[in-house]
């Protein structure tokens, strides 16, 4: 009934909800609704799986409503909270579900920010949505690959795609450059240092290696806030090749390019003599060092690989100008090849480090 823009940059609304529920567990959500200049407030709170269908019970209070609309039920002001200010905060009881077979609960809410009469023009209306998770992230037993082949080994600043349960409270989550320690309130603990994270989501996530780590077994974690899960060993190596693919599935035409940039494909072939690009990761330290997450250096001033690397198209030499970091990512490496002579078709590219 309140008119206005929904989620105008003057405010917001949040709600704090647990990490991981405990089944049957009652406890107390925090609405908390930031304005400046407003006077009124009020909110709506919907609890559901990911489903739709209701997850947990809300209890009525002095200030809270509990109302059912399209049978789910949500929670919502008694009467609108007046109070002139820039925050107000709503409590909510809330009981979990009895058990985990639903899955994580998502969290809808939305909280207006009205004049002192509580009139409807020119309300600020925000919207926002949280997640718990029925349990503590998991990763999956080998469950920490490449990003480009889905194999392990991994090495110092590669590229990884982490698979298991429960590994992020929301998103997707996707992040730029340079790339955070924390994204969506997840951390990826590797060794006892934070990985840089480029993706988040329930089933998986992709971050990068910090660079230094020595080669063995190293103990990996993820975390969500304050609520870690258990870790899992990791096998590291000094370099672990891995070509990226035109499908991003790990398999098939790998991820190589003309020096215009265009793609090569089997009908827009490269040609012998021809320089191509071939985009990998997982080839190690590279000289000058590059910080993790932080985009490489664009020429002058290339950070290039501290181990040799060599490739062999069609089974011949392919001789190599540069192996390093592609200027402006961040844990992507560039090779630059020239195709051998007498080498024709659908051919096997194979990097070595």
């Amino acid at each position: 009934c309140h008119t206005g823009v929904l989620n105008p940059p003057s405010g917001s609304v949040a709600v704090t909800v647990p990490t991981v529920y405990t089944p049957g567990l009652t406890q107390t959500l925090q609405v908390v609704i930031t304005d400046p200049g407003a006077a009124a407030w009020g909110f709506e709170l919907s609890a559901r799986f990911t489903n739709g269908n209701q997850a947990g019970a809300f209890t009525p209070s002095n200030t809270v409503a509990v109302k059912i609309a399209s049978s789910v039920q949500y929670a919502a002001q008694a009467s609108p909270g007046t109070l002139a200010g820039k925050q107000f905060q709503f409590n909510v009881s809330w009981t979990a579900p009895p058990d985990t077979t639903g899955g994580a609960v998502v969290f809808d809410v939305a909280g207006l920010a009205a004049n002192a009469s509580d009139g409807t023009p020119n309300g600020r209306t925000y919207s926002a949505e949280a997640r718990s998770a029925s349990a503590p992230p998991a990763v999956n037993t080998n469950g920490v690959v490449s990003a480009a082949s889905y194999q392990a080994p991994v090495s110092e600043g590669q590229l990884i795609s982490i698979f298991g349960q429960n590994l992020s409270a929301g998103g997707p989550y996707a992040a730029g450059l340079p790339l955070p320690p924390v994204l969506g309130g997840v951390q990826v603990v590797l060794a006892g240092m934070q990985c840089p994270i480029v993706y988040v989501s329930p089933a998986q996530i992709n971050a990068q290696i910090p660079y230094g780590i020595s080669p063995g077994e190293a103990p990996l974690y993820v975390q969500i806030n304050n609520t870690p899960g258990p870790s899992v060993q990791v096998t590291l190596a000094a370099a672990a090749p891995a070509v990226f693919t035109a499908s991003s599935t790990g398999t098939g035409p790998g991820a190589i390019l003309h020096p215009d940039y265009s793609a090569v494909t089997a009908t827009h072939p490269a040609a012998s003599g021809e320089t191509v690009l071939i985009f990998a990761t997982g080839l190690g330290a590279t000289s000058p060092a590059v910080l993790a997450g932080a985009a490489a250096p664009a020429s002058p001033g290339l950070s290039k690989t501290v181990e040799t690397v060599t490739v062999t198209i069609g089974g011949s030499n392919a001789p190599v100008s540069y192996s390093g970091l592609a200027p402006g990512f961040a844990g992507l490496y560039q090779i630059n090849a020239v195709i051998p002579p007498s080498v024709s078709g659908i051919v096997d590219v194979l990097v070595t480090a």
